[in-house]
């Protein structure tokens, strides 16, 4: 079982609505619960911006980065490491802003689009839910 069938059914499972799955297939058992941030949390597949982005406080237009799934959020790769980046860094869009680990698996938090980063919404090891906002981006052209 290769990890794009486990994200297809990770979607399966989120898109039916399910709060639960358990798969056997080829001798290998897979389990997929949503609504803890435990091992057995769901994973989405994509990072999530928001559709209506909140205005940085200095009243630039900008937009927030949020939390693609449940996890243990990281602002660098491996630890002593340096953050992926830090407040005043100009990000191209697809950018590695920080990862978020799960079932021993880091999913990379991306830049949708080129910005400034303004805020760093969450620290390094803190737990996050999916939606929540990680970073806020001041939008450059």
């Amino acid at each position: 079982m290769d990890i794009d069938h486990i994200k297809s059914l990770i979607q399966a499972a989120h898109d039916a609505g399910l709060s639960e799955l358990t798969v056997r297939e080829a001798g290998l058992t897979i389990h997929i619960q949503r609504g803890t941030a435990s091992l057995g949390a769901s994973v989405e597949a994509a990072p999530v911006e928001t559709g209506t982005p909140p205005a940085p406080s200095n009243g630039i237009p900008g937009h927030t980065v949020e939390a693609p799934m449940p996890g243990a959020f990281f602002r660098a790769g491996t630890p002593g490491d340096p953050p992926f980046v830090e407040i005043g860094a100009t990000v191209e869009a697809g950018q590695t802003l920080a990862v978020i680990e799960a079932m021993k698996m880091l999913t990379p938090v991306k830049a949708a689009a080129r910005g400034i980063v303004t805020t760093i919404h969450a620290g390094n090891g803190d737990t996050v839910e999916i939606g929540q906002p990680l970073f806020t981006l001041e939008d450059i052209g």
